[in-house]
């Protein structure tokens, strides 16, 4: 009985920090300056799948390091906590469920936040941003899946 409590405990402390979650990360996908969000790119797009990565990575064009953290690490980093917080406020399932919907999940808001920003022209659509911001979430899902079975292994309940 008291597993039940724990968990049901955990899933409205997942609902709520999700809920904090994406606010930040509207925040940051369209209003703050600091993520370069302006009305400087006006419909500016790419459509071809890891040509951003590609130049970022390219180095016979020395590219700022700074750009790189931010547009690369930063983009898997931002989503990290979506693949934690979401297996938490999901019902018990397999693992493949959870990251089915991980997946499915990140690629939905990641795709809503890129349509957003070039409707609104506050950043660019990028392809790669959805393939970067799938592979956060997914390694937030492995760090949960992690965490858990360190967490089981010590004899607590999960």
């Amino acid at each position: 009985m008291k597993g039940i409590k724990v968990r049901s405990q955990a899933r409205v402390l997942g609902y709520i920090i999700m809920m904090i979650y994406l606010m930040f990360i509207c925040y940051f996908g369209f209003f703050s300056k600091i993520a370069g969000r302006d009305l400087a790119h006006v419909n500016k797009y790419n459509l071809i799948p890891f040509r951003t990565i590609h130049n970022y990575l390219n180095f016979e064009k020395p590219i700022n390091s700074i750009s790189v953290v931010v547009n690369i690490i930063g983009n898997m980093g931002v989503f990290m906590p979506f693949g934690i917080i979401l297996p938490i406020i999901l019902p018990a399932r397999s693992h493949a469920y959870h990251i089915y919907l991980v997946l499915i999940g990140s690629l939905l808001l990641s795709l809503t936040i890129e349509l957003i920003q070039y409707l609104t022209s506050v950043g660019v659509f990028d392809v790669d941003d959805l393939i970067l911001n799938s592979i956060g979430a997914l390694a937030g899902y492995f760090i949960n899946m992690i965490v858990r079975k360190k967490y089981n292994r010590t004899g607590k309940e999960n």
